[in-house]
């Protein structure tokens, strides 16, 4: 353990031993690397891919994840103005990749030079020594998280200390490397002493309850849409210049030029298999041609009203407020923004809820999405479970939506209240075929395309057969 005091420069051991990291695979990485638009809440803000706690989750010397606070201290303190300061990160870049937090104790704050500013001698930098030979590292992303603002501050010239700081280079996991050292060049802007710590980044999914739920077979189908049955006569109907099937049967739904929806067919469940927990799956490719940058809505049980073509109770969407009687669980999702390309082979889904306990006037949904690949077939599995009503007609907020993609858990909602009273109208009673993009005066510069090889709705949640959908992959028709 070294100090940095005054004018001299002295190295600063602030990584002892840590658990080793797998560099991930491409496919992978989308749901556990931090990008450079991440903020407080997200380390991917493109995707809405959420830390499992706020300001970032890190791994210390013994493996385990930290909280927002707990951090071991290795002091860097009076810090002068325009002096660089150094960290020995030797272990960590042996062991996992060079993919850093910094956390600080103490003091008020300090500014170091990030990799937008304008003089490269004072970028951020990994220096290596292996077999001889010294290489130095530009970082490929940094960022600072800020407890005073959920906008991503990845693009600023300065990395503060106020919050944490991100850092990341394209090595590590070299055990061969004699030496690594982490260099940062402060600014003239300090403000106190303080403690400096470095850790590896820990980004990933949050982990999920598993709600309850009973396994059904194929005979617990109540409806199923593939081939010619699309076409059947749904509520805004089949739209022939919209939708077609490919040469494998697929409907292929497309967005046109200068328009923004796809798709409102909405079709109605048999009034005999509606009950209180009900469970939808679509087999959905999104085309490799999708890169709307506003999101937009995806299919979804419902109760609207329009599947039924009722006079009265048509809400639960669009801006009509949850009734206690209509509801809507379509799905929301996002896909590749302009300054995230790192998510463009990617779109992002989350539930998308029109309900009575809501908090704000439209849908909304819970803290999170979850990535799924552009240009091959996935499952998406979703679990309705209305809320019960009390004894004295209370409604309880004990309903959920649960998504499962490709058979696992992904996202849910729960304390959800859909309803305020029972009864067969509160019922799910449609599937929404929506595919919609973007918000006011938004318009598709070129077609974009989704496609759904089959959708069932069921009383019980299906099996995954990951058999069939490899072969639907196999045969796929188009990007």
């Amino acid at each position: 353990m070294y100090k940095w005091m005054g004018g001299a420069t002295i190295l600063a051991a602030a990584t002892a031993a840590i658990a080793a990291l797998p560099l991930a695979s491409a496919a992978e990485r989308v749901e556990r690397d931090w990008t450079e638009d991440a903020t407080k809440s997200n380390y991917n803000a493109a995707l809405e891919l959420p830390w499992a706690a706020e300001m970032g989750t890190w791994k210390d010397a013994s493996g385990t994840t930290q909280g927002p606070l707990a951090f071991a201290a290795e002091p860097v303190v009076d810090q002068p103005a325009e002096q660089l300061v150094q960290w020995d990160v030797t272990t960590l870049v042996r062991t996992g990749k060079a993919d850093m937090l910094i956390r600080r104790t103490g003091g008020t704050n300090i500014k170091f030079h990030s990799r937008e500013a304008a003089d490269p001698a004072k970028h951020p930098r990994l220096v290596v020594w292996k077999d001889g030979e010294v290489s130095r590292h530009a970082p490929i992303a940094d960022a600072t998280l800020s407890t005073t603002t959920t906008k991503s501050l990845g693009k600023a010239t300065t990395l503060t200390t106020s919050g944490a700081i991100l850092i990341k280079f394209g090595v590590g996991r070299d055990r061969n490397i004699d030496r690594a050292v982490l260099e940062m060049t402060a600014t003239t802007e300090q403000y106190g002493n303080q403690t400096l710590s470095v850790f590896r980044t820990f980004a990933g999914p949050k982990a999920l309850d598993m709600p309850p739920f009973i396994r059904g077979t194929a005979d617990d189908t109540v409806l199923t849409l593939s081939g010619s049955a699309w076409q059947t006569p749904a509520y805004n109907s089949y739209r022939a210049d919209r939708m077609r099937l490919d040469a494998a049967d697929a409907l292929v739904v497309t967005i046109p030029t200068g328009d923004d929806t796809g798709s409102q067919a909405i079709y109605s469940i048999p009034k005999w298999a509606r009950r209180p927990t009900m469970y939808a799956r679509a087999i959905i490719k999104v085309h490799t041609d999708w890169t709307g940058t506003m999101g937009g809505k995806f299919p979804g049980l419902t109760n609207t009203g329009n599947g039924d073509r009722r006079v009265a109770n048509v809400c639960g969407w669009g801006g009509r407020v949850a009734d206690g009687i209509c509801w809507s669980a379509r799905t929301n999702r996002r896909g590749y923004v302009a300054d995230n390309k790192f998510a463009d082979g990617y779109m992002a889904l989350s539930p998308y809820a029109y309900r009575v306990n809501r908090s704000t006037y439209n849908g909304e949904g819970p803290d999170s999405t979850r990535p799924v690949p552009k240009g091959r077939y996935f499952v998406l599995d979703q679990m309705i479970k209305l809320n019960t009503i009390g004894a004295d007609g209370t409604p309880n907020a004990d309903g959920l939506v649960a998504y499962w993609v490709n058979g696992v858990l992904v996202n849910h909602m729960k304390n959800v209240v859909w309803r305020t009273r029972e009864g067969d109208d509160t019922l799910p009673s449609e599937y929404w075929l929506d595919v919609y993009e973007g918000g006011v005066n938004y318009s598709a510069p070129y077609p974009m395309n989704v496609s759904f090889a089959e959708v069932s709705v069921s009383t019980r949640l299906l099996p995954y057969d990951a058999t069939r959908l490899a072969a639907l992959n196999s045969a796929a028709v188009g990007p």
